[in-house]
């Protein structure tokens, strides 16, 4: 988790150093948090004690995951409007979140991952199945699909709490990193959804209004100066 995080953690490092400004964090707005906080929490509850072991969710869990996939899909997508600064960042995390669903939809609802990957970062790897509980990963075996493009790729061990990605992981990870730039180094005259004035646009108009208010000054000296007999 942490070295999916990190480039997320680095980028809002550069953009603040760049901006020497955390202003902007306020100005960032996701459309349908509300669907994705619900997918999260959802996930949350379904893969941790005591509602794992229920056989609800062993029956069940492995779809709930995946329409919970299919719905943060759903929000990058409403968020990557064409012509905006997020549009390249949320392909690159919609691709990311596409290819982890694809797998896990080929697989029955579950993530496949290499033995090998898993003894890398975690010293031993365990090819037998827990049926009493619900799980989002199985070991790679003669009937997984799609295997490349499950977890295959090992953290490095000196990471806090390391795992073992995907192709997909690491997409979705560059995707956000690349999002949280873009947004807190984006224009300030293109801030909000109708924001499309300039600052050379402003400039312009106060020099205007400046230029108006010392014509009417000069007329008024001259109508004072100049009184009519």
């Amino acid at each position: 988790m942490i070295g999916l995080l990190l480039p997320s953690f680095l980028a809002g490092l550069v953009a603040l150093g760049l901006r020497r400004s955390s202003a902007r964090f306020e100005r960032i707005h996701v459309a349908w948090c509300w669907l994705a906080v619900t997918a999260f929490g959802v996930e949350l509850v379904l893969y941790n004690p005591p509602i794992n072991s229920l056989p609800i969710a062993v029956s069940f869990g492995p779809w709930i995951w995946v329409a919970t996939r299919v719905a943060l899909l759903l929000v990058v997508l409403r968020n990557g409007r064409p012509r905006s600064v997020w549009f390249i960042p949320c392909l690159v995390v919609a691709l990311g979140l596409g290819l982890n669903t694809l797998v896990i939809v080929a697989n029955g609802g579950y993530m496949p991952q290499s033995p090998e990957a898993a003894a890398q970062v975690w010293g031993s790897a365990s090819n037998k199945l827990d049926s009493s509980r619900l799980e989002n990963t199985r070991p790679v075996d003669e009937s997984s699909r799609l295997a490349w493009l499950g977890d295959v790729l090992p953290e490095p061990r000196w990471l806090p709490r390391p795992n073992v990605l995907s192709i997909g992981d690491v997409l979705l990870s560059f995707g956000m990193a690349s999002w949280i730039l873009a947004s807190l180094l984006r224009d300030t005259g293109a801030a909000g959804e109708g924001g499309n004035r300039s600052p050379a646009l402003d400039i312009e108009l106060d020099k205007d209004v400046l230029q108006m208010g010392f014509n009417r000054l000069h007329r008024n000296e001259e109508a004072l100066s100049n009184p009519a007999i």
